[in-house]
């Protein structure tokens, strides 16, 4: 455990957030990069329609507030985001912008609080470094445009660490109560909360910047992990949830978390149209690599002589660093080896914590050339994958496939949808008509024929997206022989089909 004398670090008190000496004078640099994150974030917000799980979100937020407060009845998200959802849908309305601007806030929100957070453990240069970095890192911005509570999530975690840190390195029950309540809502948000404070708590035990400041967070959390009881007693009562757990080892779960990290790497692929932030990676032995890169970083800025506008030449801040990303995330990747499902979503909180690591590798030189030549390197692998991922438009068109529905049959005529059972919810969502899922192609088959032979039009809407060519689209042709197909309508993995009685 690391113990000095010396004295810590400057202080960063709440009106020097923003760079200056107090509120009137603003960091222009920080703030042309929260304008530039914030654009980002809502530029073609729009372009897709919800996917399955922000459908999920809306139904869960249209509930009552007794209802949201209780629970789903299976393991799932704690009430928060959805509370402060249900309040922004009443304020802004329903629609995709108006949604999922909330997301895009916070995710704003949360490149300021990058800048507050590691220019509080390792200098001015390191957070301005680390705030550009995440607002331009294009998985940040595809988490900050869904309309799912991982942005308020990763917000929340950033302001834990920077809270506890003050905490750790300047005491005071005001800094000490302010960590508990922003430590209570992140448990609030998410229950993968746990792992991040699990992983703050190696932070701390690492660095332990102030005598006694471990029995302070031990009573911090203590009194977090009591508050949050009501919570994990809904989530533990909800039953089995989401089994998705496999008998073996994946490596792939490992590269998935690593290629969060990688600048090449992309989360949405053009085919997906139900998940559009989960990777598909192959494996490569040197993608688990990338997770050491911040190590590294760190350790050069440890060793070498400190710039003048670090905090401190003690080890604790890289310490705390070091501790709070490898603590929490080792336990992601544990996780990710059994379970390779929708652990991306969760390691993305730690995204912050990796790029501030690359940051903080200015701390280790004083010339405003090298300082600038790092910086222009990590952009220049961050910025293809940002152009990349923006000219990608359409990967769920739910919304556009409903419109041709609407367009195709009168009011009422029947749809009926193949593939998963879970493809009604979305479809649903823009329709607003009855629409059947079937799952069998015999009865598919049936169905239509005895409603089109009876003179009205059918629909049918087929998915080939997340899954091999399916054998039940045999109906579909099946029907092309019995009865008259009308239009075939291609949206990307969505085909819509429509059937008239022969003439």
């Amino acid at each position: 455990m690391a113990t000095s004398p010396e004295p810590a670090g400057p202080r960063l008190r709440g009106r020097e957030i923003l760079g200056g000496r107090g509120w009137r004078r603003v960091d222009l640099p920080l703030l042309a990069i929260v304008v530039v994150a914030l654009g980002l974030r809502v530029q073609g917000i729009n372009d897709d329609s919800f996917w399955l799980d922000e459908v999920t979100s809306l139904h869960d937020a249209a509930r009552t507030v007794g209802g949201i407060l209780a629970g789903k009845g299976r393991p799932g998200h704690p009430p928060l985001f959805y509370l402060v959802l249900k309040a922004w849908i009443a304020a802004f309305g329903v629609s995709e912008v108006a949604v999922r601007t909330l997301s895009a806030l916070c995710g704003t929100a949360a490149v300021a609080l990058a800048y507050a957070l590691f220019r509080a453990l390792h200098g001015r240069a390191a957070g301005l470094a680390a705030a550009l970095l995440l607002a331009l890192s294009f998985h940040h911005i595809v988490f900050s445009q869904e309309a799912r509570n991982y942005a308020l999530f990763g917000a929340l975690a950033l302001a834990s660490a920077w809270a506890l840190w003050r905490a750790l390195s300047e005491g005071g029950r005001g800094r000490w109560t302010a960590y508990v309540v922003v430590a209570l809502l992140l448990v609030y948000t998410h229950h993968q909360a746990y792992v991040v404070l699990a992983g703050l708590a190696a932070g701390a035990a690492l660095a332990c910047p102030r005598k006694g400041a471990l029995k302070g967070l031990a009573l911090a959390d203590a009194i977090v992990l009591a508050a949050a009881v009501p919570s994990l007693i809904l989530y533990l009562r909800g039953g089995s949830g989401y089994g998705f757990w496999q008998p073996r080892v994946s490596w792939q779960g490992l590269a998935e978390c690593a290629a969060v990290w990688t600048p090449g790497a992309s989360l949405v692929p053009d085919a997906r149209v139900f998940t559009p932030n989960r990777p598909v990676v192959p494996w490569h032995a040197w993608l688990p690599l990338t997770l050491l890169l911040p190590a590294g970083a760190l350790a050069l800025s440890w060793a070498r002589p400190r710039a003048s506008d670090a905090p401190s030449p003690r080890p604790p801040p890289v310490l705390f660093h070091l501790g709070a990303l490898y603590g929490g995330v080792g336990i992601f990747l544990l996780i990710a080896l059994a379970k390779p499902i929708w652990h991306v979503r969760y390691v993305f909180v730690y995204l912050p914590l990796f790029l501030g690591g690359l940051a903080a590798v200015l701390v280790a030189f004083r010339g405003k050339a090298a300082r600038i030549t790092i910086v222009a390197l990590a952009i220049a692998l961050l910025v293809p994958g940002t152009v990349a991922e923006k000219r990608r438009f359409g990967r769920t068109p739910w919304r556009e496939a409903a419109r041709v529905v609407r367009e195709s049959v009168p009011p009422g005529s029947p749809v009926y949808l193949i593939g998963p059972p879970f493809l009604a919810s979305p479809f649903r969502w823009y329709y607003k008509g009855p629409a059947s899922v079937v799952t069998n192609k015999d009865d598919l088959v049936h169905a239509v024929t005895l409603v089109a032979e009876a003179g009205g039009p059918v629909v049918v809407v087929y998915c080939d997206a997340h899954s091999p060519p399916d054998p039940r689209k045999q109906g579909v042709r099946d029907l092309a022989g019995l009865l008259e197909l009308r239009a075939v309508t291609d949206i990307g993995p969505l085909h819509v089909y429509v059937f008239r009685k022969r003439r």
